[in-house]
């Protein structure tokens, strides 16, 4: 049954990296904590490492924790404001036998999302996951693809994926995988992302070369970094789901 949580959550996932070269700690905006390993890494060490840490988690949640708006974790949103694409959707809820979900556009009010479930009591968040996903899947590529035609990085492939503690990556076969988070962020910094990710087609590091290549296209990035960040913590709980 779905609940209204009024704290952050501190769930722990693994995650091997080819590209880490020792263990090391991300959390989110939603207090998530993923473990980063290079591949042989003893996981048996983990409960060690976590505790050597926990001080510095602790910490990094409750400051987390203290800059996030309460209404974020709501499972059952009233407002979706997907900034990237300039849209904001009111949210209504329904019954009826078959579960799904239906959009409505008015030229004189904001658009309109209707959630429809067989319970009141059954979990809206999977329905609102699909949702967001498929809006994703029909915005970032096209996106990913001009900004690719105007620095001239290429890239091979593209996966949109509902990641809790990374905003994109790129792979060393020049895969390319953006969140679908992405859309609650304002454009420039969706642009700058893709610069980021793109850029890593040449420099699978971020080395003194890649921050470079980085500046040819985005001479903010500095700016741009640091409000991504600040971003983390305003993705809606159920977006991370």
């Amino acid at each position: 049954m779905e609940n209204n949580p009024d704290h952050i959550t501190s769930a722990i996932t693994i995650r091997v990296s080819a590209r880490a070269k020792h263990a090391c700690l991300k959390v989110n905006g939603v207090g998530h904590v993923e473990v980063v390993i290079p591949k042989g890494y003893n996981q048996s060490l983990l409960p060690e490492f976590i505790a050597q840490h926990q001080t510095w988690l602790n910490k990094t949640i409750a400051r987390m924790k203290a800059v996030r708006d309460p209404a974020l974790d709501t499972l059952r949103p009233q407002r979706i404001e997907l900034q990237a694409v300039n849209e904001t959707w009111q949210v209504n809820y329904g019954l009826r036998e078959k579960p799904g979900m239906s959009e409505y556009r008015n030229a004189h009010c904001d658009p309109a999302l209707w959630v429809w479930n067989r319970e009141e009591s059954e979990p809206v968040t999977p329905l609102l996951s699909k949702w967001l996903t498929a809006k994703a899947k029909s915005t970032l590529p096209a996106w990913l693809e001009q900004v690719s035609e105007q620095t001239g990085l290429r890239y091979s492939k593209l996966c949109i994926r509902a990641q809790k503690t990374r905003w994109g990556s790129c792979s060393h076969k020049k895969h390319i995988n953006l969140n679908r988070a992405l859309l609650f962020l304002p454009e420039e910094l969706v642009r700058y992302l893709m610069i980021h990710e793109l850029s890593h087609t040449v420099h699978l590091n971020h080395s003194r070369a890649y921050w470079s290549l980085v500046a040819r296209w985005a001479p903010q990035y500095q700016s741009y970094e640091k409000q991504l960040n600040q971003y983390s913590s305003r993705i809606p709980l159920w977006a991370l789901q």
